[in-house]
């Protein structure tokens, strides 16, 4: 249901990672290392909007909020694809253009509003026929698919940026790997449905 390469980087990233909403939008592609061997992002900032100044990038909510984490190859052809479409939003915007580095923009290169991204968000699981969700909920999707593949509640905190175990273990310590398969079982059987339709 994805109308973009934006769109499709930015559920799969929310989906799969867990980033924050802020954490996401606030990535810069000198965040992201794809050339490496093991290609990897650095979560090192948060995009609010704070009244009467704009757009900013703080620090990350904790001090276990600043990591890095490896993407697999989906999330290399998903940034990948993201950075074409960008190069060709950077023609089509000539002089208009703002190079902000940011990976995830708005057609002229400024960093996506929180509040923007929100409604898309919501336009999104309603384009796919899912029932709508918070943007944070996405956090949540992430967690239990890593349980699902047997992550341990600590890798979990790490990915997620808690700034203990005990905060991982107080929102997801009920569930156990199985429970998370049951979780999930209806949306892999509904992307595996669409992927081969």
């Amino acid at each position: 249901a994805a109308p973009s390469a934006r769109a499709r980087a930015r559920l799969l990233f929310g989906l799969t990672l867990g980033l924050r909403q802020g954490e996401l939008l606030a990535l810069r592609w000198r965040d992201v290392d794809l050339a490496g061997p093991r290609p990897r992002l650095a979560v090192t900032g948060s995009l609010h909007r704070e009244t009467g100044v704009g757009l900013v990038i703080a620090v990350p909510k904790t001090e276990g909020s600043v990591r890095t984490l490896g993407l697999s190859p989906e999330h290399v052809d998903a940034l990948k694809a993201l950075r074409s479409e960008q190069a060709a939003d950077r023609l089509a915007a000539g002089a208009t253009w703002v190079p902000t580095d940011h990976v995830f923009t708005t057609p002229r290169g400024t960093p996506i509003d929180p509040a923007n991204d929100r409604k898309h968000w919501f336009a999104w699981l309603d384009l796919a026929g899912v029932r709508r969700v918070r943007v944070h909920d996405a956090r949540h999707t992430a967690a239990t698919l890593l349980l699902r593949d047997g992550a341990s509640l600590a890798g979990i905190q790490k990915t997620l940026g808690h700034s203990s175990i005990r905060t991982t273990i107080d929102i997801y310590g009920h569930l156990t790997s199985e429970d998370g398969a049951e979780a999930t079982s209806a949306l892999a059987a509904a992307l595996s449905a669409r992927r081969g339709a």
